[in-house]
């Protein structure tokens, strides 16, 4: 198997995984698209490397490595994706009272979208 076939299985597998699909499946399919015929432990490896790019995916872009979530404010406004490391540094991008005041005063017009 090339480097590029196995990308293209592991890249099946993640694109399965956020639409909700089988994984294995998924993989499965692409590999015989691509002229693979995977071995149980060729498929386990497989999974480990899957799971290992997935994990990285969630790492913190200001370098800890460490998982993030989404900051949002008090009435639910995406700010930023943060983890511990940095959490403190975003927030001081901002003032105190969009975190605690969900009726913070603000200059544009803050609406649903509906």
């Amino acid at each position: 198997m090339t480097p590029e076939q196995r990308q293209s299985i592991i890249d099946a597998g993640r694109d399965s995984w956020y639409i909700g699909a089988s994984v294995t499946e998924s993989m499965y399919s692409a590999a015989a698209i691509a002229g693979v015929t995977l071995s149980d432990s060729a498929m386990g490896e497989l999974m480990v490397s899957l799971h290992n790019q997935m994990r990285d995916e969630d790492s913190c872009a200001c370098g800890s490595g460490l998982d993030t979530w989404d900051l949002c404010d008090a009435r639910g406004i995406y700010i930023a994706k943060v983890c511990d490391d940095c959490e403190d540094s975003k927030r001081k991008g901002y003032r105190d009272d969009i975190f605690t005041d969900s009726n913070y005063w603000a200059t544009e017009s803050i609406e649903a979208d509906y």
